[in-house]
């Protein structure tokens, strides 16, 4: 899909109209996903909207590692370690700056490629005990291949899902957000909701104000 510049630059960072899908009642982002897909489906569907998409997913492939606490705790093992060893290992850890050649620069710990390439080499990491003991990280957790969303985005405290789209020719901006209005106040469940957002938003808070010059 295309992506039009905003009509007032500075005010967002695409044209078109802003719209947030809102999971007001914990319905949970499978959910949220196939809502945002039926309302692209259905407003694809409206002669006066084009180009509806959204980036939301909840099917993402994901690793959930799960940590037993008491047998961490049995083993003298404290949790801050467990979760640190981690994320140095598997994301980075920031340790301190230094200065060359007139210029700062981070230093940060993490593994390498190779160590780090498949879910089951979580199982080879260690982490140290109180005792000052090294125990492998795979006798403290399970690993799981699961989905679920890549970002959890929240507008107003509500998880959200963003939908793009605009008018089509011949349709101005104004109808083409009441035609959306119009088809999910008739579709959407009281677990659901809408905002609108950046241009849109305002569009809606002046809409048929005139303006003294």
């Amino acid at each position: 899909f295309t992506v039009l510049p905003p009509v007032i630059q500075g005010l967002g960072t695409s044209g078109g109209f802003d719209f947030r899908l809102q999971d007001r009642g914990g319905i949970g982002s499978t959910q949220l996903q196939q809502w945002a897909r039926q309302i692209i489906q259905d407003g694809s569907a409206q002669s006066g909207l084009v180009g509806l998409y959204t980036l939301f997913r909840a099917d993402v492939p994901q690793i959930f590692i799960d940590v037993d606490r008491t047998k961490a705790k049995t083993l003298d093992i404290p949790l801050n370690d467990v979760f640190g060893t981690l994320q140095a290992f598997l994301g980075s850890a920031y340790v301190n700056d230094f200065n060359k050649f007139g210029r700062t620069y981070q230093v940060k710990v993490q593994a390498e490629p190779q160590f780090r390439v498949q879910a089951k080499d979580i199982n080879q990491l260690e982490v140290r005990t109180n005792n000052g003991a090294m125990v492998p990280i795979g006798t403290l957790v399970d690993v799981e291949d699961t989905l679920g969303p890549q970002v959890v985005f929240r507008f107003n405290l509500y998880p959200a899902a963003t939908i793009g789209g605009k008018p089509a020719p011949g349709f101005s901006s104004s109808q083409a957000l009441t035609l959306m209005e119009e088809m999910v106040n008739t579709k959407l469940p009281p677990s659901m909701g809408f905002e609108w957002s950046g241009i849109s938003f305002q569009e809606k808070q002046v809409g048929g104000e005139a303006m003294l010059v």
